[in-house]
C-alpha cells in the first residue's frame, strides 16, 4: 500500500500525514486556555467562599421571613472579627436578644475554614421589621454589602448585597 495517489491530470500526489507546526500551535494554546480556566475554578478556596456567600444571604432571608412570620424586629448581627453571625429577635432594637434566644448562629470559619467575613454595616446589626424591610439602628437604610472573601487570597472574593427593599443577592 503507497502513501501516493494519482489526481485526475495524471500526477503523483503524496498524502500528507500528521499536523504542521501551526496546527499544533493552536492545539498547545487551546489547551493551554483550558487548563488555566480549569486551575482557576478548581482552587480550594473557591468553593468554600461561594458556599459561604450563598449560605449568608439564604440566612438573611430567613430573618426578613422570620421578621413577617413573628410580626417582629429580627435582627442580624454580624461579628466580622469572630467571623460569624447570629439572628434573633430584637423588638425594641437595641442590639441584644429579647428573650436571650437565638434563632440561629453561624460560624463562618467553622463551616467554612478558608473564608472571611466582612461588612459595611455600623456595628455589623442590620433590623428586619415586620415588614421584612432592613432597617439601621437610626430607623432608615440605604444599601449595604457583606463581603465574603477568601483567607487565600484576598482578591477573591464575592458580594452579599442587601437593598433598601430587602433584596438579597450574591454578586461577583
Amino acid at each position: 500500500i503507497s502513501d501516493n495517489s494519482i489526481n485526475h491530470r495524471g500526477d503523483i500526489v503524496t498524502k500528507q500525514q500528521g499536523l504542521s507546526l501551526i496546527e499544533l500551535i493552536i492545539v498547545v494554546a487551546i489547551l493551554g486556555v483550558l487548563s488555566t480556566i480549569g486551575f482557576l475554578n478548581l482552587r480550594r478556596d473557591t468553593p468554600q467562599v461561594r458556599e459561604a456567600a450563598r449560605i449568608l444571604a439564604a440566612d438573611l432571608m430567613r430573618a426578613r421571613t422570620e421578621a413577617i412570620r413573628l410580626n417582629t424586629t429580627v435582627a442580624v448581627k454580624i461579628d466580622a472579627s469572630a467571623n460569624s453571625y447570629s439572628m434573633f429577635l430584637d423588638s425594641d432594637r437595641n442590639g441584644t436578644s429579647d428573650d436571650s434566644k437565638t434563632i440561629m448562629q453561624r460560624v463562618v470559619t467553622g463551616d467554612f475554614p478558608l473564608a472571611d467575613v466582612t461588612t459595611t454595616l455600623t456595628n455589623g446589626l442590620i433590623w428586619f421589621d415586620v415588614r421584612g424591610l432592613p432597617r439601621d439602628s437610626a430607623g432608615n437604610f440605604s444599601d449595604a454589602t457583606v463581603n465574603v472573601q477568601s483567607k487565600q487570597d484576598s482578591s477573591y472574593q464575592l458580594v452579599v448585597a442587601l437593598s433598601s427593599q430587602g433584596r438579597i443577592e450574591v454578586r461577583q
